[in-house]
C-alpha cells in the first residue's frame, strides 16, 4: 500500500434523498435519470447518445452539504473516456467551489511495467476491465478536503463509446470518513467471496447454483481520539446503520487495483469476539459488497 494515503469511506448518500433532485443530459424514456437513486445498481440510466451535452448528471441537493467525495456505479465508459466533476453553490456554475478538470478513470490506466508481459495491453498500460469482469466498473472521486455545496455537475467525455450511449446506476454524493489513523496490517481482504447455493442429491452429487462474486473487507482502526469515535465516526454509524450503502476506498491513491479496491458496500461493527483484546479507542468493521 502507497506511503501516507487512509481508507475513505463515503457515507451519508445526499443524492438519494427525497430532497435531492437530478437532471441534465439526455436520457432514455423508460431508463431515466432518476435511476441513479435506486440502490439496485443493476437498475442503469441510459443517455439517448454519447454525446458530451447528453452524458451529464446535474443533483441538486435542496441545500447546502458537507462533500468529500462522489462515486458512480456499475458503468460502460470506455477505457480511454474522461471525465469532470464541479460543485457550486449557484445552480448555473458560473461560480465553482471545485473544479476537478477533465480527469482520467480510476483504475482505467496504469504505468505498463506494472503489467504483467503476458496481458494483451503490456505495450500501452491500459488496463482493460475484462481482466475482472466478475466486477462492476465504478466512478470514484475522492475530494482531498471537504466541500460544501448545493449543485453537483457530472460530465463525461466519452463519444466514441462503442454502445453509441452511456448508462450507469446508483449516484453516491457523500460525506467521507477519513480516520486519523489508518486501518492495521492485519486486516483481511477477499476479492471475490463466491454467491451460490449449493446441495447435494441423493447420489451424493454436489450441485451449485452460481450467482456470481461480492467483496468483503474487514478492517480495524486502532487507537482513534475520543473527539472522533463521538463525532464523526459515531455519525457514520448512525446514518448508516447496517442497511444503508456505504462506498469503500480502501486506498484512495491507487492506481492499477484501484477497480478492485473500492466498492459500494454495506457496513457493521466487526463481532465483540473480535475486539477482545485490543487498545483503547480501537473500533473494527465489515464491510460486504452491495
Amino acid at each position: 500500500m502507497a506511503e501516507g494515503f487512509r481508507t475513505v469511506v463515503l457515507n451519508e448518500n445526499y443524492a438519494e434523498a427525497a430532497t435531492t433532485t437530478l437532471s441534465g443530459g439526455s436520457y432514455s424514456g423508460s431508463l431515466p435519470i432518476t435511476l441513479l437513486q435506486d440502490r439496485d445498481t443493476n437498475a442503469l440510466a441510459r443517455t439517448t447518445n454519447a454525446l458530451t451535452t447528453s452524458t451529464i448528471i446535474k443533483a441538486d441537493l435542496g441545500s447546502a452539504q458537507i462533500i468529500g467525495g462522489i462515486a458512480v456505479c456499475n458503468g460502460n465508459w470506455s477505457l480511454d473516456s474522461t471525465y469532470r466533476i464541479e460543485i457550486s453553490n449557484d445552480s448555473g456554475f458560473s461560480s465553482l467551489l471545485y473544479d476537478s478538470g477533465w480527469v482520467e478513470f480510476p483504475g482505467f490506466t496504469v504505468d505498463p511495467s506494472e503489467l504483467d508481459p503476458s496481458d494483451p495491453d503490456y505495450g500501452d498500460g491500459v488496463l482493460r476491465n475484462t481482466l475482472l469482469p466478475e466486477f462492476p466498473l465504478n466512478l470514484v472521486h475522492v475530494l482531498e478536503s471537504d466541500i460544501t455545496g448545493r449543485y453537483v455537475r457530472i460530465s463525461f467525455d466519452d463519444t466514441a463509446n462503442v454502445d453509441t450511449y452511456l448508462e450507469y446506476g446508483y449516484l453516491f454524493i457523500g460525506r467521507a470518513f477519513r480516520p486519523s489513523i489508518n486501518y492495521s496490517e492485519d486486516n483481511g481482504y477477499t476479492p471475490a467471496a463466491d454467491v451460490n447455493d449449493v446441495f447435494e442429491s441423493l447420489g451424493l452429487t454436489r450441485v451449485y447454483s452460481e450467482y456470481g462474486s461480492k467483496r468483503m473487507w474487514q478492517a480495524r482502526f486502532p487507537s482513534l481520539a475520543t473527539g472522533e469515535l463521538f463525532g464523526s465516526l459515531t455519525r457514520m454509524l448512525v446514518k448508516s446503520r447496517t442497511s444503508r450503502p456505504v462506498f469503500v476506498v480502501i486506498d484512495p491513491t491507487a492506481t492499477l487495483h484501484m477497480q478492485s479496491l473500492s466498492f459500494l458496500a454495506t457496513m457493521q461493527k466487526a463481532p465483540a469476539i473480535q475486539q477482545l483484546l485490543v487498545e483503547r479507542g480501537t473500533t473494527a468493521f465489515e464491510f460486504r459488497e452491495l
